[in-house]
């Protein structure tokens, strides 16, 4: 096993300034497809909450507390309670509004701040002196976030497209399979034992060669399905207490930029200090 290399970013969120343009997109789809008017303060109701809960609360209308029931949204989703009609309008809601953000790309911004702490990770110029590679990871189209990165002077190796809203962790496993840090397992105790090492079927995962930076509770759960270190952001669709309620270790929040290089030495040295416990392979 080697040490950390690669350091995968989420985008929406993490890098890029999206919730205001997804949340005028949901606000729309919402609207004309459900007749559901969303204010600010519904928003912030659903910034605690699992992306998943959130689709249940607006389709179903099981709200997050009782003072929401009492909002505008609470009263037009009765109409479509125990309907499963509602629910199969959900893929193609989900499908137009990837379509608005990618014609409404050009306006998003990185946050401040985030494109310069990014580059001392690929440059070499952090606390370890050495050059990661950066991915992105987002479930727009790649053609969505390139001119984001690109324009505003972010260096990316690649950017992945994930189709599946749930389904981060296979993503993970794809980038771990195409950089060869996947391999037939033995199964002894020390594969058993290694806190870098994911066990799948027949195949080991060395999951101390990544990072994963996130904002979302969806993020967590798909880390600790591989056991890959994450750091979340506190900027983002989900807040602290959300991500801590995940699972999320305290010292792995991040609540502005110039804590990205810290952080990343911290779990760094985790890593390493884990990376020292004996891994058994077979090819």
């Amino acid at each position: 096993m080697g040490d950390l290399e690669t350091i995968i970013f989420d985008f929406d969120g993490t890098l890029g300034d999206t919730l205001p343009v997804i949340v005028e997109i949901a606000r729309d789809k919402a609207r004309k497809g459900l007749g559901i008017e969303i204010n600010q303060k519904d928003i912030e109701y659903f910034r605690g909450m699992h992306v998943r809960e959130i689709i249940k609360c607006i389709f179903s209308g099981k709200m997050p507390s009782e003072e929401i029931k009492q909002t505008h949204i609470g009263e037009a989703v009765n109409y479509i309670k125990g309907s499963w009609k509602s629910w199969w309008m959900l893929p193609e809601m989900l499908k137009e509004g990837l379509e608005d953000f990618y014609k409404q790309r050009k306006s998003i911004k990185l946050y401040d701040n985030i494109a310069d702490e990014v580059n001392k990770l690929s440059m070499g110029q952090n606390p370890a002196n050495k050059r990661y590679e950066i991915l992105v990871l987002s479930s727009n189209r790649p053609d969505s976030i390139y001119p984001t990165i690109h324009e505003q002077g972010m260096h990316c190796a690649n950017v992945y497209h994930s189709i599946r809203l749930f389904g981060k962790h296979h993503e993970l496993k794809k980038i771990m399979r195409e950089r060869g840090w996947r391999r037939r397992k033995i199964l002894s105790l020390s594969d058993k034992n290694s806190a870098n090492t994911h066990l799948s079927g027949m195949w080991a995962y060395d999951t101390g060669r990544i990072l994963y930076v996130g904002d979302e509770v969806r993020d967590v759960h798909a880390c600790q399905k591989l056991g890959v270190h994450m750091l979340g952001v506190t900027w983002g669709l989900n807040n602290e207490e959300a991500l801590l309620k995940a699972g999320l270790p305290r010292e792995c929040l991040i609540h502005k930029p110039s804590e990205l290089l810290g952080r990343v030495e911290y779990l760094n040295q985790i890593i390493k200090s884990a990376s020292s416990r004996s891994f058994e392979y077979v090819s």
